[in-house]
């Protein structure tokens, strides 16, 4: 395993967890309170996938890292 693909993998988990802190905020903003149920329950489940898929990358470093 390259280094290269290893910063990459680590710069892709820093990009979604941006993303999911982002998301995150707006669920406690008055603009997501006025959203229909439907959205709201629907970016709920968006920031619950982006949490898995950040777990998974954080795993995929650790095993990296324990492999060098």
């Amino acid at each position: 395993m390259t280094d290269g693909w290893l910063d990459r993998l680590k710069a892709e988990r820093d990009e979604v967890n941006e993303r999911l802190c982002k998301l995150e905020g707006f669920m406690y903003s008055p603009e997501y309170a006025g959203l229909p149920s439907p959205d709201r329950f629907l970016l709920t489940i968006q920031a619950d996938v982006m949490h898995a898929y950040e777990e998974i990358l954080c795993a995929r470093i650790r095993r990296a890292e324990e492999s060098e």
